[in-house]
């Protein structure tokens, strides 16, 4: 692990951080509507997820060059939560600045990427730290 930039030697907060252990299956997401990985442009890794000790964790990042529906994945059943979860994320502009956003991730699965203005979450969204427990 590296940090670098402004103040990072002083303080880092090690917070949300989340990787998977060497027996976890981790799991791409089949992205829908014109989304696609952010690896290529990015280096964050494909959109993906895997369940360890009964928490669901997000890795990877996602973006939309064609479409305009804000839904880019749905979830396995075994993998929903039971209420709506509106976790808030990184998210870039096409100016390159960088805004929060939202995941939305619906009991039915389905996972959706947006933001206000000047945030773009077409542009970019990262998956990066997003968990919640099973059933949550």
């Amino acid at each position: 692990m590296y940090t670098f930039l402004g103040a990072a030697q002083q303080y880092t907060s090690l917070a949300g951080i989340s990787f998977p252990a060497a027996a976890d299956t981790v799991h791409k997401l089949a992205l829908d509507n014109g989304w696609q990985s952010g690896e290529a442009t990015f280096g964050t890794g494909d959109p993906s997820y895997w369940v360890s000790g009964g928490v669901v964790h997000l890795s990877g990042s996602v973006l939309q060059q064609t479409g305009t529906d804000d839904i880019f994945a749905v979830l396995p059943k075994a993998d929903r939560p039971a209420h709506d979860l509106y976790i808030q994320v990184m998210v870039k502009s096409p100016d390159e600045n960088v805004y929060a956003g939202t995941v939305l991730i619906e009991p039915n699965g389905t996972m959706q990427a947006y933001s206000a203005a000047p945030g773009d979450a077409r542009q970019f969204t990262s998956l990066a730290g997003i968990s919640f427990p099973l059933g949550s």
